[in-house]
């Protein structure tokens, strides 16, 4: 009795992790090894799963045989839109104007490797959008399928469920029928909550739109069904400020209302009011600030802060290449770790989850500072590391860890730790030894428990403290919390040092004078300039005395006309002051000012407070243009000899001598009577 038994094709089926090795296959040479193989041994078996395992068993062999089984490693998810004929061919030729490119080397071959490229991500893009969109939008949905489960044991699977996972009894179905039969009945006019059958399209459409409103963080949760409830009412802050002990200016202080981007565009958050103010002064709203250096926004989004930070120091980077010629190796790594790091480890902690992005560019930032160091373009991390620092990612993680463990340990802890270390060190080393730091504290209040247990310390290894002054002062409290310990207090000398101070000298305030103009008349100067007896020099034969007398007469006639005012000078000459947009701030500053005085009101000092801080903000700025602008002028030369005259003016007498001087006027005296005619003139002129 013979059997024909068909094998089921799950059990041939292959695994995403293996795949039949088909490049040796030959399909003759199967069909000749399946022609040989002993099928007919299934029938001395009455068992059909034996039958079954060893029919597969045998056909498993041949393939192995013929088509064996090789691990391919599945590097992506995948992507049923490369199998695109225009995809193809784009490959194709992307690869050759590639090979090209690195051949020849040419800045046409690489624009065409480039132009090509393009073109297929733009292809690969466009393809994929289309096929998403139609998997999910596609007329030709999977017919719905009814379960090949038998109910019964569906049921007892579910009713189960509660003590397999939990471990507890399940509720039995009396209980719940009987809390389904005791709920109260719905009242009238109430809307009831009924079933309706939907289509695949209705469910996709409710899909589309939950997914349209994102999500509002962690929980999950969409924005549409989050309601916003803001008091429409005004709230003052006084109350609780008072409360708090605390008081607020309400000119410098601003509100902001944090949300997400979906969130904010969903409920209109921009355009909703928040009444908050402090007295009768309401806060300002601002969607943007910069907080103790650091720009936020109400959406916290780090992207302007990257970018100012950015700004910053790449403007430090420019200033410092400058003078790149004249530093050394270790002077360019000390000045960028001073100037640029700085600015990038500064409140790092504070915007630490940022986006690869912005990530990138701060690591883009660190290849510059290394550039700098090293005198060329370094874009690997391993330059990084040969100046013994971190990248970015990691630098930041050690950062985000340092404060993680500052907050983990605890006073008591360190000094657990403080006694472990110089019990060892008291076991292993005999020499002097010296312990210095900021400890944190304070030893002008021995009755803290800290004190008491960190003296017993030190007492306990024979190591003393000696500092003695407070170390840090403020306008309340003097503490000692920075200590010198050492296990040899005595010494045959003191220790030698110097305390240079390398603040800039004050500019000293001095006295000039100069002519006031303010009452000048150019006409009736004119006329009386015209007056002056200027002929009587020649009634002396003195070369000396006839060069008083006219620089007298004109002295004289100008101390009528613009006399000398002693002014004042408390600051070095300040040439961008003459800027019109300045002149005029101040002219609005004085007027703000004086009505402030005169009327006292809220509105009227902010008003002033708002020109004085533009003004300032103007001054600034013209400031740094000017010394940005005249270091690097193109007539440099002049430009610094102005520099020193004004800082250092010589104090040289004039180089003439006084013969050849007395000649010169003379001369000048003597050519001018003959050109006058007047016989008389002329015979007074000594020779």
């Amino acid at each position: 009795m013979y059997k024909k038994l068909s094998c089921p094709p799950c059990l041939f089926g292959l695994c995403d992790e293996a795949l039949p090795e088909v490049k040796s296959f030959s399909l003759s040479t199967q069909c000749h090894a399946e022609a040989f193989s002993p099928l007919a041994v299934i029938y001395y078996s009455d068992d059909p799963d034996e039958q079954l395992e060893t029919l597969n068993t045998l056909v498993s062999e041949c393939l192995e045989r013929d088509g064996p089984l090789r691990k391919v490693r599945v590097t992506r998810p995948p992507a049923p839109w490369m199998k695109d004929p225009l995809i193809k061919e784009f490959q194709k030729k992307r690869d050759s104007a590639r090979f090209t490119a690195h051949q020849t080397s040419t800045d046409a071959a690489w624009h065409e490797c480039r132009s090509v490229r393009n073109k297929l991500k733009s292809a690969i893009r466009t393809a994929r959008n289309a096929f998403i969109e139609k998997a999910f939008y596609s007329n030709k949905s999977r017919e719905c399928k009814a379960l090949r489960f038998d109910p019964d044991e569906l049921n007892d699977f579910f009713a189960t469920t509660a003590q397999r996972t939990l471990e507890t009894r399940a509720t039995p179905i009396e209980d719940l029928t009987c809390l389904i039969d005791n709920l109260p009945d719905v009242p009238s006019g109430s809307m009831r909550f009924q079933l309706s059958p939907v289509t695949s399209e209705n469910v996709l459409q409710v899909i589309k739109n939950v997914r349209s409103d994102c999500s509002t963080g962690a929980d999950q949760i969409p924005t549409r069904f989050i309601k916003m409830e803001l008091d429409s009412r005004a709230v003052d802050m006084n109350e609780t400020l008072v409360d708090s002990n605390l008081a607020l200016n309400p000119a410098k202080t601003k509100c902001m209302l944090f949300s997400t981007p979906q969130m904010s565009s969903y409920h209109s958050l921009a355009e909703r009011p928040i009444h908050l103010s402090v007295g009768d002064k309401p806060l300002e709203r601002v969607h943007s600030t910069k907080l103790l250096g650091v720009h936020m926004t109400d959406t916290l989004k780090w992207d302007d802060h990257v970018k100012h930070l950015a700004s910053s120091c790449y403007g430090v980077l420019a200033a410092l290449r400058k003078i790149k010629n004249f530093t050394n190796y270790h002077l360019r790594k000390h000045l960028v770790e001073c100037l640029v790091l700085s600015l990038l480890d500064f409140n790092d902690i504070l915007f630490h989850p940022i986006t690869d992005c912005l990530l990138k560019r701060l690591q883009h930032i660190q290849f510059a500072a290394v550039s700098f160091v090293f005198g060329h373009c370094v874009n690997k991390i391993d330059s990084i590391l040969k100046l013994r620092w971190l990248p970015m990612k990691e630098r930041r993680e050690w950062h985000v860890l340092k404060a993680a463990h500052k907050r983990m340990l605890s006073p008591s802890d360190w000094l657990n730790s403080l006694d472990n270390l110089l019990g060892y060190l008291t076991v292993y080393w005999d020499g002097m030894l010296m312990l210095t730091g900021d400890i944190n504290i304070d030893i002008l209040r021995p009755s803290d428990h800290l004190t008491k247990r960190y003296q017993g310390i030190l007492d306990l290894f024979e190591l003393t403290q000696i500092v003695e002054r407070p170390t840090r002062a403020t306008r309340t409290s003097k503490t000692l919390i920075d200590h010198f310990i050492t296990n040899h207090p005595q010494s045959d000398h003191d220790a030698i040092y110097a305390c240079v101070n390398v603040r800039l000298p004050r500019f000293q305030p001095h006295y000039k004078f100069i002519r006031d103009i303010r009452n000048f008349n150019e006409d009736v100067f004119k006329e009386d300039f015209s007056t002056l007896p200027l002929s009587v020099i020649y009634y002396s034969d003195d070369p000396d005395e006839q060069l008083e007398t006219p620089n007298t007469l004109i002295s004289e006639c100008l101390d009528r006309h613009v006399p000398l005012r002693k002014v004042r000078v408390t600051r070095p000459p300040a040439l961008w002051m003459k800027d019109p947009l300045i002149e005029e701030l101040q002219k609005k500053r004085d007027s703000a000012r004086f009505t402030a005085h005169q009327t006292s009101t809220d509105a009227a000092w902010f008003e002033f407070c708002s020109v004085r801080n533009k003004l300032k903000s103007t001054i600034r700025t013209a400031r740094k243009a000017f010394i940005e602008k005249a270091p690097y002028s193109n007539k440099s030369r002049e430009v610094w000899k102005v520099i020193h005259r004004v800082l250092k003016p010589s104090a040289r007498p004039l180089r003439f001598d006084r013969d050849e001087l007395q000649r010169f006027l003379r001369d000048d005296c003597s050519e001018n009577t003959r050109d006058s005619g007047d016989p008389n003139r002329g015979s007074h002129v000594p020779d």
